[in-house]
């Protein structure tokens, strides 16, 4: 199978599990039963009904296909990697996630509290150090971020080392949750799908437990980075009143424990599908406690994904029908699994399916190292997000627009409430090709021009300069000798040997001299020499302002 369609089928494998366990998230065999009108085992995907919009919210149909915060957020991280492969963070957390919560579908409570927070101007992607009385940043070790990581595996260059893809991953996950365990799951299932797609085989709990040593050395990666390393890990040991490398240890060692217990559960689900609910059980996934644990999702998924590698369909179906566990994710990350080596495609076409398409299509010229157009967003120096979920849909001059998106085109009413404050339910069609179903105004407010992407020609620009001066930085590669025949690349030279800096190298160098003037001056004015250098320059700026405002807020002037 050509890495095109693998990637492509692990992208549309990855919904179509999103889509179905969606149907039965978080709900009873009754209330499945309600859902969809008497159904109470789901092979297919059908409409069905869910409450929507919180304790206060209406009951709608969603559309056949439709699926979950999952793939949206999964998209979003499509989006949010530029068109030379730089997974921007700002647009992901500043952009992305406050935006997405207007439209977001069966999200966690820990995610949207991340995604409010990050609407503060002085909230950057690694100081979300949120606490409330529902969610605290600290103890957020489930899956809402493990299931949205897989576009940065399918994006990579064959010769790009897996340490430095982590450091995606991991950047992604922190930005909305600050448990171990978060982070370990993330980068748990990143490993499993990096060694499917190397290999084109899915294999067992022996190479699960190869992952062990990698992931013990997470906070070397951690400490490799600068804007991790400096910043959010003092800042990160500061509130969980202890060593990082301690708590990866402790997360690594569970995810060990629970890796022996499917070993002896491994055959039984090959004879008898009961086995499936009682390793949920023994690992203590119904759990209230534990259900939705991000190592322990992405251990499922893997286990599925090696018992199931002959019959996708058959294992999706065995996961979305668990009542109980956390049906949709498993599913999806399970999908997202079996599609890289699935010879067709799922056997239905999901909501988006042409866009999931597009995406996918755009993640395999990226793997080829072609540059690919870049997504367009508003401007980070003048953007505000909204304040409220109902304000994200408005108009601009005569049309309906999506605030940091653009134009929408309106559907069909799914729903509306004639109270004191009336709004309607409304599915619309975004300009790029995305569907949701979004809260908005009877009367909608205006939008402003600075609100709204700005518009690019041409390919997306490149936001790499040439440099002879420039020393590597501490970003330089690692090595895992225990493991380097199975995870590291053969032969490969390091990511930074072609002479280029990355708007993110600029910065990093920038904080790690201190905001020297001199080279912030000078990183500046390379920018500016560049084709589209105003917007670079403007994107550098922002960045380092908003680093050292940050700083300067802790005490470090």
């Amino acid at each position: 199978m050509s890495k095109k369609d693998s990637i492509r089928r692990a992208m549309l494998w990855a919904a179509y599990g999103d889509a179905l366990g969606f149907i039965t998230e978080l709900c009873s065999k009754s209330g499945l039963s309600r859902r969809t009108g008497g159904v109470t085992h789901v092979s297919e995907l059908i409409p069905w009904k869910r409450k929507i919009g919180g304790k206060f919210g209406i009951q709608v149909e969603l559309r056949k296909g439709c699926y979950s915060d999952d793939t949206q957020l999964r998209l979003a991280t499509c989006r949010s990697i530029m068109g030379d492969g730089h997974f921007d963070v700002e647009t992901f957390s500043k952009v992305e996630l406050p935006v997405w919560l207007s439209y977001a579908l069966g999200a966690g409570v820990g995610s949207k509290v991340a995604a409010e927070s990050l609407k503060k101007n002085s909230i950057q992607w690694n100081s979300n150090f949120f606490k409330t009385n529902y969610s605290q940043y600290i103890n957020g070790g489930g899956n809402g971020a493990a299931m949205r990581i897989q576009p940065h595996v399918l994006s990579a260059p064959d010769d790009k080392k897996i340490e430095t893809i982590l450091k995606d991953v991991i950047r992604n996950t922190i930005t909305t949750h600050g448990h171990t365990r978060a982070v370990i799951g993330s980068v748990f299932h990143a490993l499993i799908l990096y060694k499917v797609q190397k290999t084109g085989k899915i294999a067992g709990p022996e190479t699960w437990l190869e992952t062990i040593d990698i992931l013990k050395d997470i906070p070397n990666i951690v400490e490799s980075d600068e804007k991790l390393g400096q910043f959010w890990l003092p800042h990160w040991e500061n509130e969980a009143k202890q060593s990082f490398k301690e708590a990866i240890n402790k997360s690594a060692d569970e995810l060990v424990s629970d890796i022996r217990i499917i070993q002896g559960n491994l055959n039984g689900i090959k004879s008898n599908t009961n086995d499936y609910s009682e390793l949920v059980k023994k690992i203590g996934c119904f759990d209230k406690s534990s259900m939705g644990s991000a190592p322990k999702t992405a251990l499922l998924a893997a286990y599925l994904s090696y018992c199931f590698q002959n019959n996708p369909h058959e294992g999706i179906v065995e996961s979305v029908n668990l009542l109980g566990s956390d049906t949709d994710t498993i599913a999806t990350m399970a999908g997202a699994i079996l599609g890289l080596i699935t010879e067709y495609d799922p056997p239905e076409e999901v909501m988006d399916f042409e866009y999931i398409n597009s995406q996918s299509d755009r993640l395999y010229q990226l793997s080829q190292s072609h540059e690919t157009e870049n997504n367009c967003y508003p401007d980070l120096l003048f953007w505000r997000p909204p304040l409220t979920q109902i304000d994200t849909i408005g108009k601009y001059k005569n049309e309906i627009v999506l605030m940091g998106f653009g134009k929408v085109v309106q559907s069909e009413i799914a729903g509306k409430n004639n109270g004191k404050y009336p709004y309607t339910w409304q599915w619309l069609d975004l300009e790029f090709g995305q569907t949701i179903i979004a809260k908005t105004r009877e009367k909608l407010e205006l939008i402003d021009e600075k609100s709204l992407p700005i518009k690019s020609s041409g390919k997306r620009m490149n936001m790499t300069m040439k440099t002879k001066s420039l020393h590597k930085t501490s970003n330089a590669s690692l090595t895992y000798p225990k493991q380097k025949n199975l995870w590291d690349d053969q032969g490969n030279t390091d990511d930074n040997n072609s002479g280029e800096i990355t708007l993110d190298q600029a910065t990093g160098v920038c904080i790690k001299s201190k905001f020297d003037e001199q080279i912030v001056g000078k990183m500046l004015m390379g920018f500016v020499k560049q084709k589209h250098g105003i917007e670079k320059s403007i994107a550098f700026a922002a960045i380092i302002a908003k680093a050292k405002q940050a700083r300067m807020k802790f005490g470090d002037n």
